[in-house]
């Protein structure tokens, strides 16, 4: 549950999905040791303030750096018959899971001091909006999207 897995078809040729994601993951601050046709993260970007420039990217729709809210990534990169590659990708997602609990916890502590049912709803709206916000979009769609994109 903590990593996501998936396969992603690229549209081109094993060297060049590899030479595309290098530089992605350059671009996007992650650290990266590559191996023969595999690439895996030493380090990722953290941005403890809103306004450190690693937060933000110029690679997504979203504006976002989505490599600063999961903790590892792992890229394995593998040559079809039809001269495309087949990418299996596992992201970590522990620091995702952790900015949704700290959220929550957050929420728990402001709801408490509202009047109830008011603070109930504040905690259990803000529960899910962080297990969707950082967990399944940030951790889970704009990785796997900007993945996609640059080996296209």
């Amino acid at each position: 549950m903590m990593a996501k897995s998936f396969r992603i078809l690229a549209g081109v040729d094993a060297k060049t999905a590899l030479t595309r994601i290098e530089r992605l993951l350059t671009i996007e601050g992650v650290g990266f040791e590559k191996m023969d046709f595999s690439i895996r993260s030493r380090s990722t970007p953290i941005a403890i303030l809103g306004v450190q420039p690693v937060l933000y990217s110029r690679q997504n729709w979203f504006g976002l750096n989505p490599f600063v809210f999961i903790s590892s990534i792992s890229i394995i990169v593998r040559s079809k018959d039809d001269d495309r590659a087949l990418l299996d990708v596992s992201i970590g997602r522990l620091r995702a899971y952790v900015l949704a609990m700290l959220w929550t916890l957050l929420a728990f502590i402001v709801g408490k001091a509202m009047p109830q049912p008011a603070g109930t709803l504040l905690f259990i709206g803000a529960a899910f909006a962080g297990w969707l916000g950082f967990v399944s979009f940030m951790a889970g769609y704009l990785v796997r999207n900007e993945v996609s994109r640059a080996v296209r």
